[in-house]
């Protein structure tokens, strides 16, 4: 019994992923039509690491500009651009979902703006059974410059 399952499993799999991806592709298209020149966001990345603070990210084209680190205590730090982090951008968020795609994750949820397509919620977690290896990616705002 467990051999027929294993075909349906495999169905069901790929066919999630290629959802994951149509909506990937679609929502690029929304930002590559609608994105603004410029834009600063809010974005935060969740996960088993040191830093979980949001960043005030402001991006010219798809270069990060600056960046300023939001801690809990209400400190705002620079951050320097040797810190600058991929997932600061909308493309870099685009690439961690389409990285997950490529990769077969066992769990990937992902939210997109209905107008600008931009990710609002990603969730990454590449192994169901592990513990600590999941990654949350969140845009609280993005706002045209």
């Amino acid at each position: 019994m467990g051999s027929r399952l294993a075909p349906l499993a495999m169905m069901l799999l790929v066919g999630c992923h290629d959802a994951a991806q149509s909506n990937l592709d679609s929502a690029q298209h929304r930002w590559a039509t609608a994105r603004p020149t410029a834009y600063e966001t809010v974005v935060r990345r969740s996960c088993f690491c040191p830093d979980i603070d949001p960043y005030r990210v402001q991006v010219s084209g798809a270069e990060v500009t600056s960046a300023v680190r939001l801690s809990s205590d209400g400190i705002e730090t620079d951050v320097a651009p040797a810190d600058y982090q991929p997932w600061f951008t909308v493309e870099g968020l685009f690439s961690a979902v389409q990285q997950a795609i490529d990769e077969g994750v066992d769990r990937l949820d992902a939210s997109y703006d209905p107008q600008l397509g931009h990710p609002v919620r990603i969730v990454i977690d590449p192994h169901a059974n592990a513990y600590d290896d999941e990654t949350t990616y969140e845009v609280a705002r993005l706002d045209g410059l």
